[in-house]
């Protein structure tokens, strides 16, 4: 970069780009984007399919003059470990600019939506060995826990006039469900979660959720039991969260099954599917 009045790099829409090194050397001080920058430098990318730059020795970008611009869509940013394909970061659904050094400074400053540079972007980012862009996406990322119930008649939960009632999940192990849907496209989540039951026999299931004390009676047909506004975004740059949406009940509140004193004693079994819908009802 030294030898050009400015560097401006773009990457077109649909493009797949990689960018890498292979010089392991460790006393090398040589960048994918190396030299200085001069002002109005730029690497550009318009709705790319993806663009992705790793360095084996030092991270390949660092330079306060060198401008990152996301246009027109937003894109997920991951940061890598050294040499490896651990994720570090992880920005969802960004779009604007912000000076190749990640930390905000210069003019103009830190233009992503969200912010990066206050969300930890200079410690997160900047030492990366690699950078990746990406689309977002919308996808089932956990698999829940099965349901466990184990009540003999003689509880006292049963009333002695055969009333049904909706049974707690009480099994050995965890009771808790935990739902958690991965959705890096936007800032505002629009999903909802449907479930159906099969292979119940006369077994009635529902659906509480957190708060309430209606329980939603399921069937052979899928229905809404959740939607994007009941769920808990993750953490802005964290690896492990961002774009992640969770939803975890206790045993009190999720699926729940109905029973009474009059059914008779035996082990009964039966599937749920969850299905993830895009847009809300």
């Amino acid at each position: 970069m030294n030898n050009t009045a400015s560097l401006k790099v773009n990457a077109q829409a649909g493009s797949q780009t990689t960018l890498l090194s292979k010089n392991t050397t460790s006393s090398s001080t040589i960048r994918l984007f190396n030299g200085n920058a001069t002002s109005g430098s730029s690497l550009t990318l318009d709705s790319v399919a993806f663009f992705s730059m790793r360095n084996a020795a030092i991270p390949p970008l660092q330079q306060d003059n060198m401008r990152i611009v996301i246009a027109n869509t937003p894109l997920t940013i991951l940061g890598y470990a050294a040499n490896n394909d651990t994720v570090t970061a992880r920005y969802v659904a960004e779009i604007g600019s912000i000076n190749g050094a990640w930390d905000g400074n210069g003019t103009p400053g830190d233009q992503m939506s969200p912010p990066l540079a206050t969300n930890n972007s200079e410690t997160k980012l900047k030492p990366a060995f690699g950078i990746r862009f990406e689309p977002g996406v919308l996808a089932n990322s956990f698999t829940v826990n099965p349901s466990v119930w184990n009540y003999a008649l003689s509880n006292p939960i049963f009333p002695a006039d055969n009333t049904p009632v909706w049974l707690s999940r009480n099994g050995s192990g965890d009771n808790t469900q935990t739902f958690d849907i991965y959705d890096s496209r936007s800032q505002t989540a629009s999903f909802r979660l449907q479930a159906l039951v099969a292979g119940t026999g006369s077994r009635q299931y529902g659906f509480k959720k957190n708060g309430t004390n209606e329980v939603l009676s399921l069937n052979d047909q899928a229905q809404t039991i959740l939607n994007a506004s009941d769920f808990t975004a993750g953490t802005i740059g964290d690896a492990a969260t961002a774009g992640h949406w969770t939803y975890t009940t206790d045993a009190d509140h999720g699926l729940l099954v109905q029973a009474a004193r009059s059914e008779k004693i035996g082990t009964y079994t039966g599937s749920v599917t969850y299905s993830l819908v895009d847009g809300l009802e």
